[in-house]
């Protein structure tokens, strides 16, 4: 979700959607992704738009998985 002023905003991975939100330029982005892979590669997107990891954590959400859910908090380069 992204918060824009009193605007959340929650977003898929749809490429297309992504790209739409990050021009949207907003301070601070919290990220939830499940799948490590994915979070790597939204990472690198997020970077280049001008975000940096200001914190990360993991937390096993559903223990009688292997799965790791991964939050990440980026805040907007200035």
């Amino acid at each position: 979700m992204l918060n824009s002023g009193k605007r959340w905003v929650r977003f898929s991975h749809l490429k297309n959607t992504f790209v739409k939100i990050l021009s949207y330029g907003v301070d601070r982005i919290v990220y939830i992704s499940c799948k490590m892979t994915s979070l790597a590669r939204d990472l690198e997107m997020m970077q280049i738009a001008g975000y940096r990891v200001e914190k990360m954590t993991a937390v096993d959400q559903f223990c009688e998985t292997y799965h790791l859910e991964s939050i990440v908090k980026l805040v907007r380069k200035k």
